[in-house]
């Protein structure tokens, strides 16, 4: 019995990796990425860990342990980083964006800053979202994936 119920947990996990396969956008890490909070706002690491924590749980490469950084020193090679919009920096409103780096006509990150609005710092589906565009992934259309385009307002 306890056989059969491995199994089932190692299929399910092999499952769950490629669940996200058809979201892949040409924009990849060649190193385990370091996830960052700006240490001048109040985003919970916490909650930031255990978004980590879900992508890590689905597949994806990237160091379980987000730490705090004084984010007026430049963003480096390897980080996504997690901020509030600057003042002007969200025209059209939106809860959270992600902006990736790379060589010009490469596709390999260098570094993602992700910006949230102060407001939704605590929503765990938002930083699911948000760091999941930062590994690499683009928006589902087709309904239910954590990284689907939103307009839900806040």
């Amino acid at each position: 019995m306890k056989f059969f119920l491995f199994i089932v947990i190692l299929v399910s996990n092999i499952a769950n990796a490629n669940e996200f396969k058809h979201l892949q956008s040409d924009s990849y890490w060649t190193v385990e990425p370091s996830v960052f909070v700006c240490s001048d706002t109040n985003i919970n690491i916490n909650l930031v860990q255990e978004a980590i924590k879900f992508w890590i749980d689905n597949g994806f490469n990237v160091n379980p342990k987000p730490l705090y950084k004084d984010c007026n020193t430049p963003i480096a090679f390897g980080q996504i980083t997690i901020d509030y919009f600057k003042k002007g920096d969200n025209p059209k409103n939106s809860n959270g964006r992600s902006r990736e780096y790379t060589y010009a006509g490469q596709h390999a990150l260098l570094e993602v800053e992700i910006a949230i609005k102060a407001s939704l710092e605590n929503e765990i589906d938002l930083l699911k979202h948000e760091l999941g565009h930062a590994l690499g992934l683009d928006d589902d259309t087709t309904g239910s994936a954590v990284v689907m385009r939103h307009s839900r307002m806040y």
